[in-house]
């Protein structure tokens, strides 16, 4: 999860990275604790919310391609991690397809706002659907514990076959969904 572009480092399958702009306490609230692969408030665990919307569509992939898709996702996050905090750069095609969509797109980051990064091989209807369902339970967690809403929500795909692009949820999903 990257808040207010700093980073706190997330495991989850697909190599999300999770991008809150505009509260800045929000960080020093929640934790990320490594060596459990959790994040944290206070002592409370919180669960992931990745996790949380699991609807096991990737029970029947090989483990092996899952592993790899997890090591592949956590190395684009760790070199957009890397850049926001020191500007260094990366050195795979997504990376690149992410550091065009933030440089063009400044006002989006220095706004209030949710952005998840993916790295889906196909951004599916379905797909960007359960990436507004989890923007929606960031938010709900930010509200929590800061009493602000943020309710614009975007997505960041970064396919390794095309180019990335930034996709707005809230205007494609109307601010609303069918659960």
């Amino acid at each position: 999860m990257i808040l207010c572009e700093k980073v706190v480092n997330t495991l989850d399958f697909a190599g999300t990275a999770d991008i809150i702009c505009g509260i800045d306490d929000f960080e020093s609230e929640v934790t990320y604790d490594s060596d459990w692969h959790c994040y944290k408030l206070g002592d409370k665990i919180l669960p992931s919310v990745t996790r949380l919307l699991d609807n096991g569509e990737y029970v029947d992939v090989d483990p092996d391609i899952l592993e790899y898709a997890q090591k592949k996702g956590t190395l684009i996050h760790k070199e957009i991690e890397t850049y926001l905090k020191t500007q260094k750069e990366g050195f795979t095609k997504e990376f690149y397809d992410f550091l065009d969509i933030y440089t063009n797109n400044k006002e989006i980051f220095d706004s209030e706002c949710i952005i998840d990064v993916k790295t889906y091989s196909q951004a599916t209807p379905s797909k960007r659907k359960k990436c507004y369902k989890q923007c929606k339970m960031y938010d709900d967690g930010v509200e929590h514990l800061t009493g602000k809403k943020l309710n614009q929500y975007y997505m960041i795909w970064l396919p390794n076959k095309s180019k990335g692009k930034l996709i707005n949820l809230t205007e494609e999903f109307g601010g609303k969904i069918n659960e």
